[in-house]
Formats: structure tokens, C-alpha cells, sequence
């Protein structure tokens, strides 16, 4: 069997192991890269059925160096005198070839079991490698991301964590997007969020009447470096974070001092642009806005001695 496409013999033997099929029912065998320029890395695919009680053993040609083709020549053939001219020579040849041939094939079959184990190896770090691409958990990413943020003393969930990798990685792309922005959200508080933008608030400030540009070179980066006006506007604007609704257990998070709250105001750093302000803004559940004090009809009343904590 010939695969239509050329994929790596790793990618197929971890593909094929995910499909139950053991690792001792596949056997590749290196052919050397003579023909790897112009060839797919799996030349070709053999299987041989041995009995009903066994599963079918795959072989797989690859066009790959192995043992054999990596050590030395002189190890696996001898040398052997020089041919003599002559009409003998032309058999000679002959059966320096065929004998050639024998002893790579032996010295292929040779290295064959400790070329499984090599490959088997190098199937294990395929399986790692998709692992950490598809689940953005273990102890590659553990590793990864006490790189990246060190201790941040809040507790974050592997999906969390993995919601902050990729908002590093798309900020650039996500801030100013208010609908991407709204989207990482949700997907790190697992929380519907909705974003609002604008001016609601025009923040102005007075500079005082005796202000004089400073000196040369005195001035001061972001603070002496305006222009000598008489009143200062911001116009960040401001970012109103919705978030909700919200169950009654749900609103501790985001009070203040509440894990939501923290959440929201480190993930604030780094999707909202920098010169804008940012409000919070807690959206109940209109299902848990009632409440009931008794089911008795005569002591479920609101009176002098009831009082709400």
C-alpha cells in the first residue's frame, strides 16, 4: 500500500496507535535516502496476516538512514582483494554485488530490533508534542507558564491558564476588537460579558493660572512635554465591562476583594488599551432577585421583628 499524501512516519504510527493497534505490530525498516528528494518519507506500507488469533503485522519502508547507513562501511563489509583484469572479471564483479547485497541485508536485520526502540522514542515525543498542542495542560505547560508569569498568587484553572496563553499570544490582534475582546472574556470567566466603549465621561482638568512651560531641559516625560494649555482632556474614554447575569453565589467573585474582580482587573492590562478607563458593571440573575422568608403565611411577614442581614 502507497499513502496518497507524505506525512512523517511518526504522525502515522501515533495515529494508528490511537486506533488500537500496539506498537509491536509495526515494524519500519530504513531503506536510506537515496530516494527521499523526489519520494514521500513512507515509501510504501506491508501488511502480512499470520492467524486469526494474532493481529496483522505493518511494515513501513521509510526513506530514512539507518544504523546500517550511519556506522562505517568497513563494519559490516569487510574488504576484499582487488578484482584482476581478465575474462574472470565480469563474474567477479557479479558476485561481489550479490555478495554485497547479502551482507547489507543481514546487517539491516541485524540492527533492525534496536532501530524499534529508536523509533518507538521518537513516536513518544510525536505523542508528546500533539498532546501539548491539543491539551494545554500537563507538565510541559506547568513548566511554561511558571516561565512566562512566575507566581501570580491567584488560582487559575488549566483552562483558564490556557485562555491566558492565548490572550498573550492574540493581544495584539484583540485589543481595539471589542467583540474579541468581550469573546477572551467570557472564555476566561466563563461569564457572559459584554463591552461598551465611548466618552461617557469627559474628564477635565484646570491648570493653574501661573503654569509656565519648563526650562530647557528640564522637562519631564508625560508631564511637562504638553502644550501650555489652560485645561487638560482626557479622551481615553472609558471601557464598561457587563458581566452577567449573575447567580447569587456568583456575585461574591466580583465584589471587591473577590476572585472575579482580580480576574478582570489583570486580564484589564492586557486587552484594554491603555489610555482608557474601565467600570464594572454586575448584571444579577432577575431569577434570584426574590426571595422568601417563610413559607407559614403568618410568620413570612415583613414586620417590627424581622430583620434582613
Amino acid at each position: 500500500m502507497k499513502l496518497l499524501y507524505d506525512i512523517r512516519a511518526e504522525v502515522w504510527i501515533a495515529d494508528r496507535k490511537q486506533n488500537i493497534v500496539m506498537p509491536d505490530d509495526i515494524v519500519v525498516r530504513p531503506q536510506g535516502t537515496f530516494s527521499r528528494a523526489y519520494s514521500s518519507d513512507i515509501l510504501k506500507v506491508e501488511t502480512y496476516e499470520s492467524d486469526t488469533h494474532h493481529p496483522p503485522t505493518h511494515v513501513l519502508h521509510v526513506s530514512r538512514e539507518g544504523l546500517y547507513d550511519s556506522l562505517p562501511e568497513v563494519i559490516h563489509h569487510p574488504p576484499s582483494p582487488p578484482l584482476r583484469a581478465g575474462r574472470d572479471e565480469a563474474r567477479a564483479m557479479l558476485e561481489q554485488s550479490k555478495r554485497l547485497r547479502r551482507e547489507e541485508t543481514e546487517a539491516r536485520t541485524f540492527w533492525l530490533p534496536f532501530e524499534q526502540e529508536l523509533f518507538r522514542q521518537r513516536v513518544r515525543i510525536e505523542e508528546q508534542e500533539a498532546l501539548a498542542l491539543t491539551r494545554a495542560y500537563g507538565a510541559i505547560w506547568d513548566e511554561l507558564h511558571g516561565y512566562l508569569w512566575g507566581d501570580l498568587g491567584i488560582p487559575l484553572s488549566p483552562r483558564q491558564r490556557a485562555c491566558l496563553l492565548s490572550i498573550w499570544t492574540n493581544a495584539y490582534r484583540i485589543v481595539g476588537d471589542w467583540e474579541q475582546t468581550a469573546f477572551y472574556l467570557e472564555e476566561f470567566l466563563q461569564t457572559p460579558v459584554q463591552i461598551r466603549y465611548g466618552a461617557f465621561n469627559d474628564i477635565t482638568t484646570t491648570v493653574s493660572a501661573n503654569a509656565s512651560p519648563a526650562p530647557l531641559g528640564a522637562g519631564r516625560l508625560g508631564q511637562d512635554w504638553v502644550l501650555s494649555v489652560d485645561t487638560l482632556i482626557d479622551d481615553g474614554g472609558t471601557v464598561r465591562i457587563a458581566v452577567g447575569p449573575l447567580s447569587n453565589d456568583q456575585l461574591n467573585d466580583y465584589l471587591p476583594g473577590g476572585i472575579g474582580l482580580t480576574y478582570i482587573g489583570m486580564l484589564a492590562d492586557y486587552l484594554l488599551p491603555a489610555d482608557a478607563d474601565w467600570q464594572l458593571e454586575v448584571q444579577p440573575d432577575e431569577n434570584d432577585n426574590i426571595f422568601c422568608l417563610s413559607n407559614d403565611d403568618t410568620s413570612g411577614r415583613l414586620g417590627l421583628t424581622t430583620t434582613l442581614n
